[in-house]
């Protein structure tokens, strides 16, 4: 090689040094089917480079196939390549995907020419997740699993379709650390529906609250994309398929993706959000009298304060109150209108959640409460039941093999009830049933998906992150098939209500400090009184 050969290839390598649009453009071959051709680099992927070079965190929407895993993994090798000690991880779902990007790498390394991987860092380790040289920079491919990440230390971590993580949320919490130290993160990925982790995460991002950059690349990001192109993807998907690969806008990719039970239009177009008149806690302040303190934290929030002679029904689904868990949500639905007038949204542990699901029926003239009885949920069942002799509880009738039936106390959630609540309450939604202003309720609503299961069946219905109140919202709505809305007094005694326990219940009645259940003679029995009313199943 002669000096002005070895002077133009020192030339070259400064370029690439100093410019990633250079090196990609001039050295970096992509696999594509049929062909090995050098990164022509798109509008799009200029600017999200422009992003990345700047150091800054950022978290990128996207369709689906418009390049950039390729884009990263050409990002990530120029970076370990040029500097030293430079450690780059990569987190995919899985082991197969991560070591499908970490390929890219490779595939761009092995094809640039010989003299420019002289010129270079010599290659020190390749395996199927690792690649590494000896300046003691590396890339590091890893897939999404318990701890990933955590306890190493990286310059830079990319993030591959973090919504489809296996837990988006742990992944962040591990790799948190990195962009504490100084270390960027490169979030990359499509929507997996509205209200989980991905979804807050981005919008909180968009808002400026989290530090880190919001891109958004649609559809149209590929040359050749046109508008015949698109209805040709629309023939072979669902819309929620469709809205998840390839979004036109932000709110297209979150609220119609995933594979979502209600349709999102027509939940927005029957729901009317509005403030709640009341927001606060329900207490009892003495023996005769249940009250509504307001507390603008508090978990109970009220529409409509109750009214004598209406009948009312509350759903009720448990959790275990562990911090950042699910939450313990009570739904109550006045009979006569159908109208949510209260909802009740409260990580609290089953004990205490059965003392308020008791003190918000009693507020409400003695709800018919059906509780859902499956797991925590029994432990809630059985102290309305016993401890707090709560005057008119849903039984669940089981039958056997032998036809003979029992009665427990709650609503029991199987594979043959739950697809029932969740068509039913679908049914009422949409053919405008139900009256709901509760943001948290649409919401969930909105996020409200179904979850493929290994067999390839729908069975299970997911909520991201949350579908506590959907779920005590079907159990009311359910109720409202069991409950007589007209007033009329019940002569027979319900199982195991007897005029000690009537009276016990009726000292506790609310008479609210906003007079709305006032008037009530505790001295009459319910044949002399005709406001006491007790409302129990058909």
């Amino acid at each position: 090689m002669d000096a002005r050969e070895e002077l133009e290839q020192e030339l070259e390598w400064k370029r690439c040094e100093a410019n990633i649009f250079y090196f990609l453009e001039h050295y970096w071959h992509i696999s594509v089917p049929g062909s090995s051709p050098l990164f022509e680099l798109r509008p799009p992927q200029i600017d999200a480079l422009e992003v990345w070079l700047t150091g800054q965190d950022s978290i990128c929407l996207k369709a689906r196939q418009i390049g950039w895993s390729t884009l990263f993994a050409g990002f990530a090798f120029w970076k370990v390549f040029f500097n030293d000690n430079f450690s780059v991880g990569a987190l995919s779902r899985t082991e197969k995907e991560a070591q499908k990007l970490l390929k890219k790498s490779k595939y761009g390394y092995a094809r640039l020419p010989e003299w420019f991987k002289q010129r270079g860092p010599a290659l020190d380790k390749e395996n199927l997740l690792e690649l590494t040289f000896d300046n003691e920079s590396r890339i590091e491919a890893m897939a999404s699993r318990e701890n990933a990440a955590r306890g190493d230390t990286f310059a830079l971590i990319g993030v591959d379709e973090w919504a489809f993580l296996n837990d988006p949320e742990e992944a962040w919490a591990s790799i948190k650390p990195a962009a504490d130290i100084g270390g960027q993160i490169i979030g990359i990925s499509t929507a997996k529906g509205y209200g989980n982790w991905f979804h807050r995460f981005y919008k909180a991002a968009e808002a400026g609250n989290n530090g880190f950059k919001a891109l958004f690349y649609n559809w149209q990001s590929v040359p050749g994309r046109d508008e015949k192109w698109y209805q040709e993807q629309t023939v072979s998907m669902e819309p929620w398929q469709l809205h998840q690969e390839f979004p036109t806008t932000v709110d297209e990719a979150f609220v119609s993706s995933g594979d979502v039970v209600y349709e999102t239009d027509m939940l927005k177009e029957r729901i009317q959000v509005l403030h709640p008149l009341y927001v606060g806690n329900v207490t009892m302040t003495t023996r005769q009298e249940v009250d509504m303190s307001l507390a603008p934290d508090g978990p109970t929030s009220v529409w409509e304060l109750p009214q004598p002679g209406m009948t009312y029904v509350i759903g009720a689904d448990v959790a275990a109150g562990v911090p950042d868990g699910d939450y313990s949500t009570a739904t109550v639905i006045k009979a006569n209108t159908n109208k949510v007038v209260a909802v009740f949204r409260q990580r609290l542990v089953p004990e205490d959640f059965s003392e308020s699901l008791d003190l918000l029926g009693r507020w409400f003239n003695n709800a018919y409460l059906a509780v859902e009885r499956n797991n925590h949920g029994i432990t809630v069942c059985r102290d309305l039941s016993q401890k707090l002799q709560y005057p008119n509880l849903h039984f669940h009738t089981n039958e056997n093999i032998q036809r003979s039936s029992s009665r427990n106390v709650g609503f029991q959630t199987t594979v043959a009830t739950k697809p029932l609540l969740v068509n039913e309450l679908g049914a009422a939604l949409r053919r405008g049933k139900l009256i709901i202003h509760c943001a948290d309720t649409l919401s969930e609503l909105i996020g409200f998906q179904r979850q493929t299961s290994k067999s390839g069946q729908y069975e299970v219905f997911n909520g991201y992150p949350h579908d506590d109140l959907v779920m005590s919202l079907g159990i009311a709505n359910m109720m409202l098939f069991e409950v007589n809305v007209t007033v009329s007094q019940i002569e027979e005694k319900p199982d195991g209500l007897t005029w000690d326990i009537c009276e016990r219940m009726m000292a506790a009645a609310p008479k609210s400090s906003a007079k709305m259940m006032a008037g009530y003679n505790y001295k009459q029995k319910p044949e002399e009184n005709p406001r006491f009313t007790v409302y129990g199943p058909v």
